[in-house]
């Protein structure tokens, strides 16, 4: 997942915070998404092991 808005009412909201900096497992047990890997410290971009994942990871990152 990657995040860079074009306008500030579009990024996710601060809720989504929780999740930056966390890694592996624990990123997956904080956000409740099998596979995630990384979310970077600055919250722009994260990674899961599967496409299907990654999605779930930006969709809940816009919903929170």
């Amino acid at each position: 997942m990657s995040c860079k808005p074009s306008r500030a009412d579009l990024a996710p909201r601060s809720d989504a915070n929780r999740w930056r900096g966390i890694r592996d497992q624990a990123l997956s047990d904080l956000s409740g998404i099998p596979g995630c890997v990384f979310v970077h410290a600055a919250g722009f971009i994260g990674g899961n092991a599967s496409k299907d994942g990654a999605m779930q990871m930006a969709i809940e990152a816009l919903e929170l």
